[in-house]
């Protein structure tokens, strides 16, 4: 059997859809079947590319999976005309990835972006493919709830668009059970949930210190409110009770730095865009991680893969907004939830305490191996296709 995975992120990214498709593909691999890529060129987030890529072409085999490279603008990851650029450039060279899926018995198609997967989808569908819709968040709604927007006149546009493909799908994958009962409620019969998922990491006992830390890694955007969040630091309860770490880039992380260094605190640290292994060991070091979300209705449906990354080490994690994790964390006591990062966040970090910390932490690692571990998810995921 053929497949043919689609989607403008791969490795070596380390961002969510790479870590998704990278798991799947190699699965396939893993299971003889005949497996390709169609693909961008790596240079996420900071519109640098990777060594040894080029921004037009590069056809590669990673792991026995066969990739392919097209065009791509590389641009830093922010603002709307730099991201818009991006994606488009992208999308009009992947329409030549045509003979590729022409040969494909299964097209697997991951959204977002949605720019690329719209033409993509179907051109799948003009070879008369079996077509998987892969939805890790459900568009134009979470664009519009990220950008603020109204549902204006372009938004209805790609909504009806998004619709007709929902329905001409195969099949559809949901990351989180409240998004499966989004789509089920629009009478779709073909929606199977198959999370996010991260590898098993081995479990290394981190030293004690004087001051419980706080990490986060990942993009920094509006999104995250990371720049409110930091806003309980000014109280002094709090900045000699805790550290806070945080790595990634985005387009919030200029001001993010200059709120800190405005304020003075020593207590936190802000690396940057940082390497994988980096990111690791600050986890690693960790006692607690971040999984902020805005206050959008999208995000209530969302399941965050750095939740996912950040148990997978066996560490608590601190939630907001998303109903999903809320409900994930009451049943496992593997974390803390607050309805907004305006609210309740401060009383939170007061009550925490180390053996709090430490159950909680055994449990999500315990709720890690038995939901979101990387080979059962593909294992379900093989066996739902």
């Amino acid at each position: 059997m053929r497949i043919t995975f689609v989607n403008q992120y791969y490795k070596p990214l380390n961002n969510p859809p790479a870590k998704r498709l990278s798991a799947f593909a190699e699965y396939f691999v893993k299971k003889n079947w005949d497996v390709n890529v169609i693909t961008g060129q790596p240079n996420y987030p900071t519109g640098k590319l990777v060594k040894g890529y080029n921004w037009f072409w590069k056809k590669e085999k990673i792991n026995g999976v066969q990739v392919y490279r097209f065009a791509e603008i590389p641009m830093k990851n922010e603002g709307i005309i730099k991201r818009l650029i991006n994606y488009l450039s992208f999308t009009f060279s992947s329409l030549f990835s045509f003979p590729i899926i022409a040969k494909a018995d299964i097209v697997f198609i991951s959204s977002p972006p949605l720019f690329s997967a719209i033409p993509l989808f179907y051109i799948s569908k003009c070879f008369n493919k079996k077509v998987i819709f892969d939805i890790r968040d459900l568009w134009p709604e979470s664009a519009a709830g990220v950008l603020k927007a109204k549902k204006g006149f372009f938004y209805k546009i790609f909504d009806n668009i998004v619709n007709n493909m929902y329905k001409k799908s195969d099949l559809i994958f949901a990351v989180s059970g409240e998004m499966k009962k989004n789509l089920t409620d629009r009478k779709l019969k073909n929606v199977k949930l198959i999370t996010n998922s991260s590898k098993k990491k081995k479990i290394i006992k981190k030293k004690d210190s004087k001051k419980t830390k706080i990490v986060y890694t990942g993009i920094i955007t509006k999104a995250q409110n990371l720049n409110l969040l930091l806003k309980v630091n000014l109280d002094k309860k709090i900045s000699d009770k805790f550290e806070w770490h945080i790595a990634g880039d985005g387009e919030e992380l200029s001001s993010l730095r200059k709120f800190v260094l405005k304020n003075n605190f020593k207590n936190v640290f802000i690396y940057g865009y940082r390497e994988k292994s980096f990111c690791d060991k600050i986890i690693q070091e960790g006692d607690l991680c971040l999984a902020p979300l805005g206050e959008s209705e999208i995000f209530k449906m969302a399941l965050p893969s750095k939740a996912l990354e950040y148990i997978s080490y066996g560490k608590p994690i601190l939630v907001s907004w998303s109903t999903e994790m809320k409900s994930i964390i009451d049943k496992n006591d593997c974390g803390y939830f607050v309805p907004t990062v305006k609210k309740g966040f401060k009383e939170v970090l007061l009550k925490i305490n180390k053996k709090d910390l430490l159950i909680k932490s055994k449990n999500a690692h315990k709720l890690f191996l038995k939901r979101f571990e990387e080979e059962s998810v593909c294992k379900k995921m093989f066996v739902t296709i």
